[in-house]
């Protein structure tokens, strides 16, 4: 019987520890959002030796629905390594441009002659997009105001077309009509009249638009998709952990059988 208890509480005590491996391991880190700033690279060739910057150096804005960007060509190679930080500021609202929080810093260099292409992703949250000169983080400080703290100066301060202020998504208005059939009587007719109504609806994001929306999936704890009988237990079902706890109870219970009594000892 002594053997039995001993037993028992092994086995036991080893779906306990299986059930609580199998928690740890379904438990896994969310996915990182997706980057808002995005830079390329690409070579060209170079006549010999090397100009300071600005001397050479030309940019391009431009500015879609999706997308703000900046293309910077380099037609010769500079004398010396320039830094500049491409940097995402979310703004309070549409209205309310200040103070704005940094969201997103992508620090990068330039010297080879080749061109630069820097692509600001737009979503529907109000947001301004800069390319500071320099690449340490005091450039782009978390708050900023215009009131200070503020960042950095700009890479080509005197254009202020490679910087932008997106106001977020905009709100399209859609018009209905409603006619009211015309009337005839042996004495007059009333033509048909027609009343048109305007409906104010919000723009998806860019990303979301033409999918269709569907119902929220389960509840979810740090990424792993959750059911009732999965929260009871910490991720897992909770049949293992009562059997082990059965079993360690009735070895407990055979083991304290098993003891000879003092006199016996």
């Amino acid at each position: 019987m002594r053997l039995a208890g001993i037993s028992a509480l092994v086995v036991g005590t080893l779906l306990f520890v299986v059930a609580g491996s199998g928690s740890a391991s379904a438990q896994t880190d969310p996915p990182a959002a997706p980057s808002a700033v995005n830079v390329e690279f690409t070579p060209a060739p170079s006549q010999e030796g090397c100009v300071p910057f600005p001397v050479g150096v030309t940019q391009t804005p431009g500015n879609t629905g999706e997308a703000f960007t900046l293309r910077i060509r380099i037609s010769r190679t500079l004398c010396t390594t320039v830094g500049a930080t491409a940097a995402v500021y979310a703004m309070p609202s549409s209205s309310e441009a200040w103070p704005q929080t940094l969201v997103e810093r992508v620090p990068f260099e330039m010297k080879e002659s080749g061109t630069v292409l820097i692509t600001f992703t737009k979503t529907c949250k109000p947001q301004q997009f800069d390319v500071i000169a320099g690449t340490s983080e005091s450039v782009t400080p978390p708050t900023i105001a215009p009131t200070g703290p503020w960042h950095g100066p700009l890479l080509f301060p005197f254009d202020l077309d490679t910087t932008l202020q997106w106001p977020g998504c905009r709100n399209p208005t859609t018009t209905s009509s409603t006619t009211i059939p015309s009337t005839t009587t042996p004495s007059t007719t009333s033509s048909s009249s027609t009343t048109s109504s305007t409906t104010t609806l919000p723009l998806a994001p860019p990303e979301v638009q033409g999918e269709t929306t569907i119902a929220p999936p389960p509840a979810q704890v740090l990424g792993v998709q959750q059911t009732s009988a999965n929260l009871a237990f910490t991720g897992v079902g909770t049949k293992p952990a009562l059997f082990g706890a059965v079993l360690i109870a009735f070895g407990l219970f055979f083991m304290l059988l098993g003891r000879k009594p003092i006199s016996e000892r």
